[in-house]
């Protein structure tokens, strides 16, 4: 009871407020999974930027597991024993032995560190490079060497192997095979007509090669002849197969294929897979781990039906969002379309119908909600997103950049094939694209009467409802249009490094970038008399004065590549390209816009966690001003500790924890965070100071 005493007096002392900042939602779950692998009852998912996270739950649950992993891209995962190996796309081999809570780098000897593949093939560990080659090691990647005499194809995207065979598929190059242990290597490309090897696999005496849209092809000699082993695949581009006794899976764009007779026939296995781009499998019996662009599927059926398996994965690419009434909704890069009904507490995936989960922009009109993808066209829905059906009529271009409603009239731009016009709701299209001397349209917008549309070679205008266009760059020093917005009668566009207004309808542009750097302007909204950018790298940026000014935004925020920006019930959305989406009160922006990122903690300070009340995952930031041993630690209400989050020395700095009470039963909760010694003076008051010590306490509330 003392304890909690203290506790309740320290919330009660507790009365300044905390620094703003950014904070991610809890969600979308999932991203682009690259690889899979299992040790035990561990399950490791290799992504694109997010590093690598770990399920001890067959993927019920998950939790990054990154530390000391410097670069992100996982392309490769392979297992030693209960050694787990990560190749990386720039930062080359990593090695954990403790399931992924620590990481070291070993590159000793590794040329090249673009990792695309690794295999352990007997006591040896291969790696395949982009441009460099194979490497070996022999010490459990303490040292590597290249071999790579024979072998012209230098870019090896997939190995595999048994005792002293080795095979490695390549860019162009076809299949390599060496019998001694990668020293020597030979062509084996006999019958082998697609040159392009995503992945290998062996299964006993035969070996699979799957390739780049000319489908799986199987040899019983070693490689010295190949014949096409594709009848029901509907889709030839493989990029990877997995062998698990008698079946045989394989990923496609379009989703997962099983043959139980080595090939002869395949039937797809997709039923659940809301995600059919699929990369990457991983096998615990009965568990099957298929890795998509949109997250991790568990089937326990052999692939007859499939889970979405993502409860805390963020890796998320977010390409834009659209609101529809307490809705709001996030177009994602192979995940499809995500919605929230609680301003991102809570995310449902709304991808029924659609072919293709690639997302890149959405637009309400009405009770509809159009799609534009990249890869298969428009789609609609007529009833919230719960189905989607293709509208493409017209459409000889399937990759949609931006969708515009004006009335009864709806536009599409594409990559390549310029502007379409629908006034049947994408019932049919139409092209309009008479004077537009570049048809990759990136971006439009509607000024009444007039239509603007961005392309990679400038800004060009119709006053007649696309039937004609003009080009209008007079100014423009940067003319790849990335995006455009509009506000009153200025007409803002951003460019690969800059940002122009105009004030005359596009006849004149003149540069505003002060205070932004000069980097790839990936979106721009207005709300009131602010401007917001996301930056490529920079994060989010805003102006009070039409862009006479900018100021950087972005405390907090996680993932610094912004790709889209939204305002929802007095909320700024930010839509990152490997973490999910991320809130932030627009009061806390437009009322003190003097925040810098790099700046070094003054204070201590210990936050407000986002979202409370919550279930069952919340944040807690906290920052310290000096280097300092910090415990963070989580009680019920009568003081009993049911949780340490943090208890270790930690480096001066702002921190992130993500707190997971999905044991806990719903109530009130205190956290409390101590650095130091918290005796003396400086942890008397929330805010801190820059001394040795400093306690604070907060209450959460779990609601389940």
């Amino acid at each position: 009871m003392k304890t909690y005493l203290q506790l309740i007096i320290a919330l009660l002392l507790s009365s300044l407020s905390t620094q703003a900042q950014w904070q991610q939602t809890n969600g979308p779950y999932g991203g682009n999974i690259y690889s899979l692998a299992v040790i035990g009852s561990n399950t490791f998912a290799g992504t694109y930027g997010s590093g690598v996270f770990l399920s001890t739950d067959n993927g019920a649950n998950w939790t990054a597991v990154n530390t000391e992993l410097t670069n992100k891209i996982v392309r490769a995962l392979a297992i030693n024993g209960t050694n787990l190996f990560a190749g990386t796309g720039g930062g080359g081999v990593f090695l954990s032995t403790n399931y992924g809570t620590n990481w070291t780098a070993l590159n000793t000897g590794l040329t090249n560190n673009s990792i695309q593949s690794l295999a352990v093939i007997d006591t040896n560990i291969f790696a395949g490079t982009w441009g460099g080659g194979v490497f070996r090691s022999s010490d459990n990647g303490a040292n590597w060497t290249a071999v790579n005499s024979g072998l012209t194809s230098n870019q090896i995207y997939s190995l595999a192997g048994i005792g002293s065979d080795i095979y490695a598929g390549t860019y162009a190059g076809g299949v390599f095979y060496s019998s001694d242990n990668g020293d020597n290597w030979n062509a084996v490309n006999t019958g082998l007509t697609g040159l392009y090897v995503y992945s290998l696999a062996i299964s006993g005496t035969n070996v699979f090669a799957g390739t780049y849209n000319r489908g799986v092809f199987l040899s019983t000699n070693n490689g010295t002849n190949w014949s096409p082993v594709n009848t029901g695949l509907t889709n030839l581009n493989i990029t990877g197969i997995a062998v698990n006794n008698q079946n045989i899976f394989v990923a496609t764009y379009s989703g997962a294929f099983l043959s139980t007779n080595n090939g002869i026939n395949w039937n797809p296995v997709n039923n659940g897979l809301t995600t059919p781009s699929t990369r990457a499998f991983a096998v615990n019996n009965p568990y099957l781990f298929a890795g998509t662009s949109g997250g991790v599927f568990l089937s326990t059926n052999n692939g007859d039906s499939w889970t979405d398996v993502n409860h805390n994965l963020l890796a998320t690419k977010i390409n834009c969002f659209v609101e529809n009434s307490s809705y709001l909704f996030a177009g994602t890069w192979g995940g499809g379309v995500f919605s929230s009904s609680d301003n991102g507490i809570n995310w449902d995936r709304m991808n029924d119908g659609f072919t293709n989960a690639n997302i890149y922009t959405l637009v309400i009109n009405g009770s509809d909600i159009f799609a534009g993808t990249l890869g298969a066209g428009v789609f609609r829905s007529t009833n919230n997103g719960t189905n989607w059906f293709a509208v493409n009529s017209g459409i000889s271009s399937t990759h949609v950049n931006s969708i515009v409603i004006n009335g009864t009239n709806i536009f599409a731009c594409t990559q390549g094939s310029g502007v379409y016009h629908s006034t049947n709701y994408g019932t049919s299209w139409t092209a309009v694209n008479s004077g537009l001397t570049n048809l990759y349209v990136n971006s439009l917008v509607f000024v009444n009467p007039n239509i603007f549309a961005g392309t990679n070679g400038g800004m060009f205008i119709s006053t007649d409802q696309g039937t004609s266009w003009s080009q209008i760059n007079n100014g423009l020093t940067n003319t790849y249009i990335r995006c455009i917005a509009v506000k009153e009668e200025k007409l803002f566009v951003g460019t690969t490094g800059s940002i122009f207004l105009s004030t005359d309808n596009g006849t004149n542009w003149n540069p505003v970038n002060t205070g932004i750097p000069s980097r790839e302007i990936k979106t721009i909204i207005v709300e009131g008399d602010n401007l917001f950018l996301g930056i490529s790298d920079y994060g989010v940026y805003v102006s009070a004065n039409d862009g006479s000014s900018w100021t950087q935004v972005s405390t907090g925020l996680g993932d610094y590549y912004v790709n889209s920006l939204f305002v929802k019930d007095s909320n700024l959305y930010a839509g990152t390209e490997v973490s999910g989406v991320w809130r932030r009160p627009l009061s806390q922006i437009v009322t003190g816009v003097t925040e810098n990122p790099n700046t070094i903690p003054t204070k201590f300070s210990l936050e407000q966690n986002y979202p409370n009340p919550f279930n069952p995952l919340t944040i807690i930031n906290y920052q310290l001003p000096i280097d300092n041993w910090v415990t963070l630690k989580v009680y019920n209400v009568l003081g009993r500790e049911v949780a340490t989050l943090v208890n270790e020395a930690k480096k001066l700095g702002r921190y992130e924890v993500r707190f997971d009470a999905s044991t806990l039963s719903s109530g009130m909760y205190f956290y409390r965070l101590t650095a130091g010694n918290p005796s003396t003076s400086f942890g008397s008051t929330q805010d801190g100071g820059s001394g040795q010590g400093f306690t604070s306490t907060k209450k959460i509330l779990l609601v389940k």
